[in-house]
């Protein structure tokens, strides 16, 4: 129970939900979480709005996981949680892909702006750190949607690249190679 709430607190934790008695707590599925830390963040960004993210429900799937995986802890039924916890990292690897995959495309895009240097320099500082992250993933299958060999070419060559490097047009179509690369392995789950 313990460490199975760790987890969502990773998650939701440092929420701003406060009942009329000043406690925290984490709310409940309709309510958005209200941090700007943790994966929180970029999970709420996912609510199945087609306007918005993705157009995946992801912030549903992954709350959903974590009530029916606790009580399944309570219940001591291995089989549901097992189903449970790997729908949560499946679900929350999906959200760190789809955010290496948009910053990327973002930076790209503005990689051939004349002038947007301050959006450009947050696209690829996010993208290289979503990117760093995709190691961690784990996915349905149990493996990382790339691996920590594939991941550190990428990050090599971010990183031996300047910054001004990839503002030209073939930074710009390095950049949305990877992200498509991330889409098309996403695709897969």
């Amino acid at each position: 129970e313990h460490y199975f709430d760790e987890a969502y607190g990773y998650v939701y934790g440092l929420d701003h939900h406060i009942n009329g008695d000043g406690y925290n707590f984490a709310g409940d599925l309709n309510d958005a979480i209200q941090n700007d830390l943790f994966l929180g963040k970029y999970l709420n960004k996912h609510t199945g709005d087609p306007e918005t993210a993705s157009g995946n429900n992801w912030r549903a799937d992954a709350y959903n996981a974590y009530v029916l995986g606790r009580q399944a802890i309570v219940e001591n039924c291995q089989d549901v949680l097992d189903e449970q916890i790997t729908i949560i990292n499946t679900t929350l690897s999906k959200v760190v892909a789809w955010h290496a995959a948009d910053y990327l495309s973002k930076a790209s895009a503005d990689a051939l702006s004349s002038n947007d240097y301050s959006s450009f320099n947050h696209g690829l500082s996010e993208a290289w750190g979503f990117v760093y992250s995709l190691q961690f993933t784990k996915m349905s299958n149990g493996l990382p949607l790339f691996s920590h060999g594939e991941v550190n070419e990428m990050i090599s060559e971010m990183n031996t690249t300047t910054a001004w490097g990839f503002k030209n047009t073939a930074g710009a179509a390095r950049l949305n190679e990877w992200a498509n690369e991330i889409n098309s392995r996403l695709a897969d789950y």
